[in-house]
């Protein structure tokens, strides 16, 4: 991690804390740092949520609950291993214990975590929260609409974090995944990202496709 990443992110978490009313939890901020910087992580990583948070600076003015979507995006990839398939779960679950040891109500916390539990499938489905888990979404997925150098860095991030996968089956497996987003009438759903992503995201993804 770059020092200039991690003052951004300190001074992130330090902002946000003072706007959830809380005190500066350094620990909490410590171990943040400490999963994201795990050696294994090549894409869901530092670099990851320091970009996703740089998203949501560009939409934050524009939205309700700007700083539970931040909340959410500190802790949605907390818990990361490539061989387990409850990762939001359990970093929601980290979510609710860290909030819950400062007395945060509950449906505050209930909308943070459904923001993270989203990210398994992208689906932002029913709920009060919907408008948010939009843009948390959208967030999460603004590496496929970014510049194509940029997208095969991506893609390449994802397969070392799986290179213990045969390089058949994981070709097979990526492919139906991007071609799920492909087939979407809209891969982004809040206005803003729609137009910035939208496009090129389905260059890149087309393109991605193709090669595998």
């Amino acid at each position: 991690m770059t020092a200039d990443i991690q003052q951004d992110l300190a001074d992130r978490w330090r902002n946000l804390m003072t706007q959830w009313g809380l005190p500066p939890c350094v620990t909490t901020f410590n171990q943040l740092i400490q999963a994201y910087d795990q050696g294994h992580r090549y894409y869901h990583n530092l670099t990851h949520l320091a970009a996703s948070l740089r998203q949501l600076d560009l939409v934050a003015d524009r939205i309700e609950w700007a700083d539970r979507v931040a909340m959410a995006i500190w802790f949605h990839d907390a818990i990361y291993n490539v061989h387990a398939d409850d990762n939001e779960q359990r970093s929601a679950d980290w979510l609710g214990i860290f909030l819950d040891q400062h007395q945060v109500d509950q449906s505050r916390i209930r909308s943070v975590q459904d923001m993270i539990l989203a990210t398994k499938d992208h689906n932002p489905g029913p709920g009060a929260y919907q408008r948010s888990i939009r843009v948390m979404l959208d967030i999460d997925l603004a590496i496929l609409g970014s510049k194509p150098r940029d997208f095969v860095t991506y893609e390449e991030g994802i397969r070392r974090e799986y290179s213990f996968v045969p390089n058949h089956t994981y070709r097979a497996k990526r492919s139906e995944i991007l071609r799920s987003f492909l087939a979407r009438p809209q891969i982004y759903k809040f206005p803003y990202f729609l137009k910035r992503y939208e496009e090129q995201a389905r260059v890149n993804l087309m393109r991605a496709v193709s090669a595998y």
